[in-house]
C-alpha cells in the first residue's frame, strides 16, 4: 500500500523528484541507489534522511532536465514559514490577487519582448531577460507566500 506524504514536506518532495530520475543518474551523482532515497522519502523511516548534499545534487540534475528545484523550494518554503510565524498572509483572496497580478506582469514583458518591432526583433535582449527574470522572481515569491498561507 502506498503511503501518503503530507503536502509541502521533504519526503513529498524527493518522492516525486525521483520519478523525474533514473537510477544511472542517481547513482552517478551521489554514489547511492535510487532506493536508498526511496527509503528517504518513507516519513516513518527515522533511519534514512536525505542529507543537504544529497539535496543539492539531485536538485541540480532536475534543474538541468528542466524539471525545477523541488527540495530546495520545499526547504526553502518550511523556512520562510518558521520566519513568518505570525502568518501575514491570513487573506488568501489578497495573495491570488497578487499572484494573478504577477502573472500577468510575466506575460506582458515576454508579449513586449517577443515582438519583432521591439529593441531586438522578435529575439531576446539582456535587458530583456533581466526583466522577465526579475518578474518570475516576484511571481515567485507570491506563489511562495500562497503555500505558506494555506498551510
Amino acid at each position: 500500500m502506498t503511503k501518503l506524504r503530507k503536502a509541502n514536506s521533504l519526503e513529498f518532495a524527493l518522492q516525486n523528484a525521483l520519478k523525474n530520475l533514473t537510477d544511472d543518474e542517481i547513482k552517478d551523482a551521489t554514489h547511492k541507489s535510487k532506493s536508498h532515497f526511496l527509503k528517504c522519502s518513507d516519513p516513518d523511516d527515522k533511519y534514512h534522511n536525505i542529507s543537504v548534499n544529497d539535496a543539492l545534487i539531485l536538485d541540480e540534475i532536475l534543474l538541468k532536465k528542466s524539471k525545477g528545484t523541488p527540495l530546495f523550494d520545499v526547504i526553502n518554503t518550511h523556512l520562510y514559514s518558521i520566519i513568518n510565524k505570525s502568518n501575514y498572509f491570513h487573506n488568501i483572496s489578497s495573495v491570488l490577487m497578487n499572484v494573478g497580478g504577477r502573472i500577468g506582469d510575466v506575460m506582458d514583458l515576454t508579449e513586449i519582448a517577443l515582438d519583432p518591432k521591439g529593441d531586438s526583433g522578435s529575439s531576446l535582449s539582456k535587458k530583456e531577460k533581466d526583466d522577465i527574470h526579475k518578474a518570475i522572481s516576484l511571481l515567485e515569491e507570491k506563489i511562495k507566500n500562497l503555500k505558506i498561507s494555506i498551510n
